[in-house]
C-alpha cells in the first residue's frame, strides 16, 4: 500500500466536505436567523494505535500520522444582528432562546426565525414552514384577524386590543445540545437536549427580525483555504502516481 497516497486522499475528501459546508453558509448569507455550520476535522491515529497491536507498529510511518477524518458538523448559534420590519407579527429574540413548533409526528422543532403570520383559521404559523407556533403551554395560538391591533411585549405576551390572548413559548437548551437542520429555518434538537430545556429569559422585540450570522468575508477566506488544501493534496496524489509508475515501469524493468 502506498501510505502517502491514502493520506493525501483523506485530505482531499475532508476538504471537499468543508467546501460543501462553507458553500451552504454562503448561500444563506441573507436567510433570516440562519445559523452557520462549522465543518470540523479530526486527526486519525496511525493503524498501530487504532488497533492497539504492536505487530502493526512502524516507527517511520507512525510518525507521519494516519491522515484526517471529517468530524461532526456543528452549528454556530451566536446571534445575528436585528433588522426592523413593518410587520407586527415579526418577532426577534434578544438573547438566548428559541421559538417552538412541532412536526407532523409531534416532534419538537425550534427556530429563531420570527417571521409569523395567520393562516385562514387564524392560527399563528411560522411563515416559511407553515407549522403552528406554540404557546407557553405547548398549544397552537389562535388570533383574530382583521382590524384588531396585535401587540407582543418583551415577555412574549400577545395582546389584541387590551386583552392578553396567549404567550409565545420560548425555550433555552443546554450548552452542547446537538441540532440537526430541518430546513426552512428550523432545527431539530436531540432528545437529550430537549429533555433538559428550560424557559428562556430572553426579551422579544416586535417588528424586528434576526439576520443570518454568516460573515461572507470569513466564509470566503475559509473557502480559499479549503480549495488550496484540495489542490495541494491532489498534487501529492499525482506525485505518488508518478513515483509508482516509475517504480513499476522503470526501476522494476527486467532487461
Amino acid at each position: 500500500m502506498n501510505y502517502g497516497l491514502y493520506l493525501s486522499a483523506s485530505g482531499v475528501l475532508t476538504n471537499l466536505h468543508r467546501q460543501d459546508v462553507i458553500s451552504n453558509n454562503l448561500a444563506n448569507t441573507t436567510t433570516t436567523a440562519f445559523k452557520r455550520q462549522l465543518a470540523a476535522t479530526q486527526q486519525r491515529l496511525p493503524e498501530s494505535l487504532e488497533n492497539g497491536s504492536l505487530d502493526d507498529f512502524q516507527p517511520l510511518l507512525d510518525r507521519v500520522g494516519g491522515g484526517v477524518f471529517a468530524h461532526r458538523t456543528t452549528n454556530d448559534l451566536s446571534a445575528g444582528t436585528l433588522q426592523q420590519t413593518p410587520n407586527d407579527l415579526d418577532v426577534a429574540i434578544h438573547g438566548s432562546g428559541f421559538f417552538v413548533m412541532q412536526d407532523a409526528n409531534g416532534q419538537p422543532l425550534v427556530t429563531r426565525d420570527g417571521r409569523f403570520r395567520l393562516d385562514d383559521r387564524g392560527t399563528l404559523i411560522h411563515q416559511t414552514s407553515g407549522l403552528a407556533v406554540r404557546d407557553a403551554n405547548g398549544q397552537p395560538i389562535t388570533l383574530e384577524s382583521g382590524s384588531t391591533s396585535t401587540n407582543i411585549d418583551a415577555d412574549g405576551w400577545i395582546y389584541q386590543g387590551n386583552e392578553a390572548v396567549a404567550q409565545l413559548q420560548l425555550v433555552d437548551l443546554p450548552e452542547g445540545t446537538e441540532f440537526v437542520p430541518a430546513g426552512k429555518g428550523k432545527l431539530r434538537p436531540s432528545a437529550e437536549g430537549w429533555a433538559q430545556r428550560t424557559d428562556a429569559s430572553a426579551e422579544l422585540q416586535q417588528g424586528y427580525l434576526e439576520q443570518s450570522n454568516v460573515e461572507p468575508i470569513r466564509e470566503m477566506v475559509a473557502m480559499i483555504e479549503a480549495t488550496r488544501a484540495i489542490t495541494a493534496n491532489a498534487n501529492m496524489i499525482r506525485y505518488h502516481d508518478t513515483i509508482m509508475d516509475r517504480a513499476v515501469n522503470t526501476l522494476g524493468r527486467v532487461s
